[in-house]
């Protein structure tokens, strides 16, 4: 593996050939393993155009630093190099140079623009890695994953006394010591052999064991080996003749396995490592052999001859060692004495303060703090601000102050570690602390406080806990944990950088403190970066290693983050501390489910069932818990595949399993999958009994009755009769035969089914029918027995009137023509004439709401958008205690633009005293689709600002609901609620394919599309009406006045509105501690509008679709058009290729097609080989026939294929003023024909669409007018055609 001394060659040569010049090309082949949380075509579009800076290293890691981020950052792994075309160079333990180019195993290749040459980074293994570092350059050394590592010894020198301290505290062999790059970086095989070589130590001694001198000579081998291998680039010509690494490789040879002194050279396995050494001269004595097999290490205070003496025996003691330390398999400790130069990420100069600061401090007496915690995730928490938090209890030899960590979110209910040690005691500290800044000793009056500022800080009174946290500091500086406490309150203020940098100083002065690392940890985690919350929690459980509440966080993080691997080990470090729990049983099997090992996960919950001797009391919330973990094993078994056993399980748990329901439908469902017909029949007759109306019994007893086979469901039609029999108030056993019978038997169940609803005055008659319309025969016999019961009740009703008696048959007549009406309306048989009809005649009898809302809805589907509107109104005036009409009257009035009016509605079932008013309570109660209909109104009206402000409100909605998955993450262990848990991280894993998160994304990606197209829209009156009207047609220079006045304009407005909103707050003071409330400083969403970069923040909402909903057709569609905007070729090509699947014909898809097709034959600039190279594989074999395909030729036949479609002849027609834009007079024709001679098979989206395309071509006014008489004799009050 290449180690320090060749990287630093690689470097070198580097910044010789490629710093200072800019890559004009760039080639990079797919490897997933290579490219670590990047791509192949991701490096390539970000590395293309850029100009490298710096070639840097630390350890065996190298980077550029590009003129701007991303950054590669590279490791070799086993086998990479990085060739130069102009500089060749043997690879490591190579002895001929390469000429080949491009060489072999090449994973990149780069060019410059400044000569010809190229760098290529080549892999054999492929064990090397490529990441791309999207941080400034100074911060990739504190960015993972060189954040990780342990300081360069080359670049960083290390301190003598730290080295000891780690060596005290280790104990492993001292070889893989050396290779841990946590500790120090760079060092690899041959390295670490040749410190150990010039060191004169046996590779296996154990670090703890090592003498004063024995660490003297290794710190200085340390500093020569790596520094001369990097001083000679690791060139073997350079390099003394002495070294091992000139030798080590003629093991086997002839004469090989010699050292130029005579010794032998031997080889050992130690760390996984083949390691090389001269047993004459790195000796291993016996103390070594007591380390390794458990005992202590004592002073040897034998003569050099007894020692002498005692290497006869050597090899016998080391077969006892080994035999000793395999029989010894010790639980792997945590590295607490990993405290290493990284920590300057974070903190800077610490090192330099930290030992002036211990001059400073004086040798005082140490003060332990006794700390009780309350760390059982099932104890009773006591809740604070409507939340529970973890109890703590801290005591002193001054105060005894009972104090609880509460939130440090407001909402999200993140608590503190239960362990607030004020004082360590750096003896017993796990850490090294010669280095490394000292904690001050608190008075006994500043600890009262102290406890003060955490009761402050949990009853939320935080201005009051910040005085207090002052008032220490006025005394004690530089106390880290106070300065954590008040950086933790700043936060909760809202003052998030001024936290950060409070949170940084207090590390600065208390490096060791858990409690400092931990709330730099809830720091990252309130502004939810994750990852830089993982690593605070993880350097918080190096000095407080067994503490519960920091390894609960870590758990959750990881669970959140999905890192399942990572929350498996926190789970068990948790179960390790407090076995006694059973949520922490639990908890590590639902690590195990998660992380796929579904045998461990069910090993784990049967270790623990046996170690109950009893039940747990029934009634008891332990009973409960029993009862849940029990069906939860059972579904892991379930998982697992082996239902047999599954089924054997659930017999036996089913005596005091609680959910009998659950019970029974798994019972079910395993003797179908076992195809135990009679007995999964038998099970789910017993469901039904229980819930006859449930249709998912009903399709399980068809398997069962058709025994698996594909069966004529129509003979299961006396089954049926039986079960409606049987039950008879159930809707189901009557409704599912209508689904399969035909024909004369349709015709009989559909009158019966029909007519029993009807004269019974059911409402939602049609909606439990309308399902059957897919099926043309049926949608034609359905109103026709419609009709004829239409006809008895007319019948019934003039026969009544001679009776005088017609109250019954009158209302039997009423909901008989408010079915016809909603079978007139319905999409597949639309109607509106007659359906107006039938509706009137229903309202006549009675207006009922009902009946009302339909009429409505009918108006709505005429276009009449404002009649619809006022008729819902007058719908929910009849009734103003329903918020179902009230919501369907809001929603027709956003239909209607009519933004002011909904919210006026809305607002009758609101709090409008919440904060923002009635949309304040709205966004409070995240109603998504109130939201979602008055973005797409704003967006209608051209109000992209306000249009933007609701699609992200939509989207902070789901990143909530993501971020909620914390509170599930304590609390459904705690409950023992564990299936419903699994349940929610499944759903959650897919959240973003959410049908109202689509669509809201769908209209933010369309809106930035359009401001991406015309920016001048951002600005409202350019937007619409006004001066902006006439826009388009301005000459450019009439256009930089325009956009000149609506910014002057746009900002003179903003300042006003601040102004206003600063005299508000004046006015009205957050009074309390509760916070600073959050003003919104763009409440129109005027920034939002007019961002520089529209395409990137559309590739916000564009991102989790393509990933989550890739077979919506839209979806795909809006990700070419963005693709092809950002000049991204090959990823508007994948999107154009999966839009041609899911529907080959659509108009979108074709219009797509061509406009590609023009795109890459006249780009902006030449595209790349490798571009040009996919394009002619993909598509011109899938989309187009070939290259020299006539577009136009291929567009007419397209229009003579769909000829009749409106959609698709508009789309035809759309292509064709694509290809030939003087074409406009014969698509006018085209339209007005097709609509003259097809007015009854279009729609009013179609008639939308054709009045869309007249105006996209500009189409003389004529034809315009033209067009609109034609719709109008069809919907002769639509707005738009009016």
């Amino acid at each position: 593996m290449p180690e320090i001394g060749e990287v630093a060659r690689i470097v070198s040569r580097l910044r010789k050939h490629l710093v200072g010049k800019t890559i004009s090309a760039v080639h990079a082949v797919e490897d997933a393993l290579v490219f670590k949380d990047t791509t192949h075509t991701e490096f390539m579009a970000k590395m293309k155009g850029k100009k490298v800076i710096e070639a840097q290293q630390w350890g065996k890691y190298f980077w550029l630093v590009m003129n701007s981020p991303p950054h590669p950052v590279m490791h070799f792994g086993m086998t990479g190099w990085m060739d130069i075309k102009n500089d060749p160079s043997l690879h490591y333990r190579q002895t001929t140079v390469e000429t080949e180019w491009p060489p072999r195993f090449l994973k990149f290749s780069l060019a410059v623009e400044e000569d010809d040459n190229e760098f290529a980074f080549v892999d054999k293994r492929r064990l090397g890695r490529v990441r791309l570092v999207d941080v400034d350059a100074k911060d990739i050394r504190t960015t993972e994953p060189i954040a990780s590592n342990g300081p360069d010894p080359v670049q960083e020198q290390i301190g003598e006394s730290w080295l000891f301290s780690i060596l005290g505290k280790k104990k492993l062999p001292v070889k893989a010591f050396l290779l841990d790059q946590a500790i120090l970086s760079g060092i690899g095989n041959w390295v670490a052999d040749e410190i150990l070589y010039n060191a004169r130590i046996h590779p296996e001694t154990y670090t703890n064991t090592l003498s004063e001198e024995q660490m003297d000579a290794l710190f200085k081998s340390i500093n020569y080996v790596t520094k001369l291998a990097v001083e000679t680039e690791a060139e073997q010509d350079q390099l003394p003749e002495d070294w091992l690494m000139l030798h080590r490789w003629d093991k086997g040879k002839k004469d090989g396995g010699k050292h130029p002194n005579g010794h032998k050279i031997e080889f050992l396995t130690v760390g996984g490592r083949t390691s090389a050494y001269v047993p004459a001269l790195q000796k291993k004595g016996v103390r070594d052999t007591r380390a390794e097999i458990g005992g202590e290490a004592k002073p040897d205070k034998r003569s050099r001859k007894k020692k002498e003496d005692d290497d006869v025996d050597e090899d016998r003691d080391e077969e006892e060692l080994e035999s000793n330390a395999s029989k010894a398999k010790v639980k792997k400790q945590a590295s607490r004495g990993r405290v290493r130069k990284e920590v300057k990420k974070e903190v800077a100069e610490v090192e330099v303060e930290a030992e002036e600061e211990e001059k400073e401090t004086p040798v005082s007496k140490k003060r332990k703090t006794k700390v009780k915690a309350d760390e059982d995730e099932d104890a009773p928490r006591k809740k604070v601000g409507g939340r529970r938090s973890a109890r703590l209890q801290i005591t002193s030899p001054h105060t005894e102050t009972a104090c609880s960590s509460a939130n440090i979110s407001r909402n999200k209910g993140l608590s503190l570690a239960p362990v607030f040690s004020l004082n360590p005691d750096p003896t017993t500290s796990p850490i090294p602390t010669s280095n490394m800044p000292r904690q001050p000793t608190l008075a006994p009056k500043d600890t009262s406080l102290f406890h003060q500022v955490l009761k402050n800080y949990e009853i939320k009174q935080y201005k009051k806990g910040l005085k207090c946290a002052e008032q220490i500091l006025r005394k004690n500086a530089k106390h880290g944990e106070t300065l954590a406490m008040k950086g933790l309150i700043i936060n909760c203020l809202g003052r998030h950088e001024e936290a950060f940098a409070i949170a940084k100083e207090a590390l600065k002065h208390d490096m060791q403190s858990h409690v400092c690392w931990h709330v730099y940890g809830l720091l990252w985690r309130s502004v939810k970066n994750y990852d830089e919350a993982i690593k605070a929690y993880k350097f918080a459980l190096r000095f407080e290693p067994d503490s519960q509440q920091i390894l609960r966080d870590l758990a959750y993080l990881q669970a959140q983050m999905r890192d399942f691997t990572g929350y498996a080990e926190s789970r068990r470090t948790i179960l390790s501390g407090r076995p006694q729990v059973r949520a922490n049983w639990t908890g590590l099997a639902i690590a195990h489910h998660l992380a796929g090992n579904l045998s461990e996960a069910e090993n784990i919950l049967t270790k623990f069932e046996g170690t109950l001797k009893d039940l747990p009391p029934k009634g008891t919330a332990d009973y409960v818990e029993h009862s849940e973990a029990a069906l939860y094993k059972n579904l892991i078994i379930a998982e697992s595949g082996d239902i047999q056993r599954a089924l054997e399980d659930l017999e036996n748990i089913s005596k005091f399993v609680l959910d009998k329901l659950s019970i029974l439908e798994s019972k079910a469902k395993y003797l179908l999958q076992l195809k135990k017909w009679k007995e999964a029949e038998q099970t789910y007759m017993a469901l039904l009994d229980r819930n006859p109306d449930n249709r998912s019994y009903y399709a399980a007893l068809e398997q069962c009755w058709a025994k698996g086979e594909d069966v004529d469901r129509s003979q299961f039609k006396s089954k049926y009769d039986e079960l409606a029999e049987k039950y008879p108030k159930a809707d189901s056993p009557k409704r599912v035969p209508l689904d399969f019978l035909e024909g004369n038997e349709f015709e009989a169940a559909a009158d019966a089914y029909i007519t029993r609803l009807l004269q019974r005055g059911v409402p939602s008659t049609f909606a439990n029918i309308k399902a059957l319309y897919r099926d043309p025969a049926k949608r034609e016999v359905v109103p026709q027995l419609v009709y004829k019961l239409l006809e008895a009740e007319e019948a019934k009703a003039r026969e009544s009137e001679k009776t005088e008696a017609n109250g019954d048959s009158a209302g039997s007549k009423r909901w008989v023509l408010y079915f016809l009406a909603q079978h007139y309306d319905h999409y597949r048989t639309r109607d509106s004439r007659k359906a107006l009809e039938y509706i009137n005649r229903a309202i006549e009898i009675s207006p009922t709401v009902e009946v009302q809302m339909t009429l409505a809805r009918i108006h709505k589907h005429m276009g009449d958008l404002q009649q619809a509107m006022e008729i819902m109104s007058k719908a929910r005036e009849s009734d103003l205690k329903d918020r179902f009409i009230n919501t369907k009257c809001a929603k027709y009035q956003l239909r209607n633009n009519c933004s002011e009016e909904a919210l006026k509605t809305m607002s009758l079932f609101t709090r409008n005293e919440a904060n923002g008013g009635p949309l304040g309570d709205l966004l409070e109660m995240q109603c998504v689709w109130y939201l979602t209909e008055d973005a797409e109104s704003y967006a209608r009206q051209k109000k992209f600002g306000l249009a933007l402000k609701r699609y992200h409100s939509i989207w902070k909605i789901f990143d909530d609901w993501t971020e909620d998955q914390f509170d599930f993450h304590s609390f459904s262990l705690r409950k023992g609620q564990i299936r419903a848990y699994i349940e929610m991280i499944h759903w959650e894993n897919t959240l973003r394919s959410h049908p109202f998160f689509a669509r809201a994304a769908l209209g933010a990606i369309i809106t930035y599309i359009q401001l991406s197209d015309k920016p001048h829209l951002a600005h409202g009156s350019l937007a619409h009406g006004g001066e902006g009207a006439d826009f388009d047609s301005m000459n450019t220079a009439d256009r930089k006045k325009a956009l000149k006045k609506a910014k002057r304009e746009a900002q003179k407005q903003q300042e006003k509105e601040a102004a206003e909103r600063a005299a508000k707050k004046d006015e009205k003071k957050t009074t309390g501690d509760e916070g600073v409330k959050k003003e919104d400083d763009d409440p129109k969403g005027e920034k939002l509008a007019q961002t520089t970069d529209p395409l990137g923040d559309a590739m916000k909402f564009l991102t989790p679709l393509l990933e989550l909903s890739p077979q919506r057709l839209e979806v795909q569609l809006q990700g070419f058009e963005v693709f092809l905007r950002r000049k991204k070729h090959l990823l508007a090509l994948k999107c154009l290729l999966a839009a041609a699947k899911l529907a080959p014909e659509d108009p979108t898809v074709h219009i797509q097609i061509l406009r590609f097709k023009k795109a890459i034959d006249s780009p902006p600039g030449p595209l790349p080989a490798e571009v040009t190279t996919v394009i002619d594989a993909e598509f011109y074999t899938t989309l187009l026939p070939s290259k020299n395909t006539d577009l136009v030729a291929f567009n007419t036949e397209y229009l003579a294929k769909h000829k009749d479609t409106p959609s698709k002849l508009f789309g035809g027609l759309r292509a064709k003023h694509l290809l030939k834009p003087e074409s406009t007079s014969e698509i006018e024709a085209s339209v007005l024909e097709s609509i003259k001679s097809g007015l009854d098979t279009y729609t009013l989206k179609d008639a939308y669409e054709g009045l869309g395309l007249l105006r996209e071509i500009k189409a003389s006014d004529n034809a315009v007018e033209e067009y609109n008489s034609v719709a109008k004799g069809r919907w002769e009050n639509a707005k738009g055609l009016v």
